[in-house]
């Protein structure tokens, strides 16, 4: 697959988030994992200790508290949106990392 081919099918997939909307049970699945993660990340005291002191740098430890809520609040609308807003190609910059290919 050529590079430009693989760029063309990235801006395809994000061509579908604009134009439909990401199904419930989708959603569902990764509100869910997301919840896990920061649950269990939360039984690790070091981890525990790292998400305070970032939040308290962001000026307010108690954010971390809200971080799950915010999670849980997406929605198919809100990320068509999202996607709306943010996906246009006069809006990217693009980097291109290729392997060297010995002749």
């Amino acid at each position: 697959m050529e590079v430009k081919d693989a760029e063309a099918a990235i801006w395809r997939e994000l061509e579908l988030l604009k134009t439909q909307q990401v199904s419930d049970d989708e959603i569902t699945k990764v509100k869910n994992k997301t919840e896990s993660i920061m649950v269990f990340a939360e039984l690790n005291l070091l981890d525990k200790a790292m998400n305070l002191a970032y939040y308290e740098l962001l000026g307010d430890a108690g954010l971390l508290n809200e971080e799950i809520d915010k999670y849980l609040a997406v929605t198919p609308e809100k990320i068509q949106m999202a996607a709306q807003s943010t996906f246009h190609p006069e809006k990217c910059s693009t980097l291109y990392y290729l392997i060297k290919k010995d002749a």
